[in-house]
């Protein structure tokens, strides 16, 4: 059977981090109970925005929280233009981050590739002076 409530799918994030509910409570600026309250499911309405705020603390992706669970019937949590816009601005810094990510991919492979180049440079001059001093030797030995 599938979770229905979120309350101990977060406090199994939270004990695997061996954070207390104090700890995390202080990170949301909330109190100990108001926290307590959430990991039980006492409370009836979260805000999207709050859920992104207890996943940062966790320092999970917010989807990992909700991840294996049964849709509920009511409502998780109620929606507003200032949640979507924090949702989407969420995004917006996965994909800033990841662009950057990819950018310095690109330079350290570029670097990368001009390190092999400079490598095989000098292994084919230290080729070509090992057979010009084979050759030397065997006009010497001649």
């Amino acid at each position: 059977m599938k979770e229905t409530n979120v309350g101990p799918r977060i406090r199994r994030l939270r004990e695997s981090r061996d954070y207390t509910q104090e700890y995390v409570a202080a990170r949301l600026g909330i109190g100990a109970t108001a926290y307590g309250n959430i990991e039980r499911g006492d409370v009836k309405r979260i805000t999207l925005g709050r859920w992104m705020e207890i996943a940062r603390v966790l320092g999970v992706h917010y989807s990992e929280i909700f991840e294996g669970m049964e849709a509920p019937h009511a409502p998780l949590y109620r929606s507003s233009s200032q949640d979507l816009a924090a949702l989407v601005e969420y995004f917006r810094k996965d994909k800033l981050l990841l662009y950057e990510l990819l950018k310095n991919y690109r330079e350290l492979f570029g670097k990368l590739e001009q390190l092999l180049q400079s490598s095989n440079k000098a292994i084919q001059q230290v080729m070509q002076m090992q057979l010009e001093i084979h050759q030397q030797l065997l006009e010497h030995r001649r």
